[in-house]
């Protein structure tokens, strides 16, 4: 967290948006680019990498 405002000043035209949630949002429905997830693995039918 203490990088973002040197980031964002690097690139002014990328929106940053900080989606926090205890569930697993639908990335396509949602249109999530880049998804962090900290916790136990996925479910089975999920991939992590």
């Amino acid at each position: 967290m203490p990088l973002l405002p040197d980031f964002a000043a690097l690139y002014p035209d990328l929106a940053l948006d900080l989606v926090l949630t205890d569930g697993a949002p639908d990335l396509v429905e949602e249109r999530i680019d880049v998804a962090l997830r900290l916790g136990p693995p996925p479910a089975a039918g999920l991939r992590a990498v």
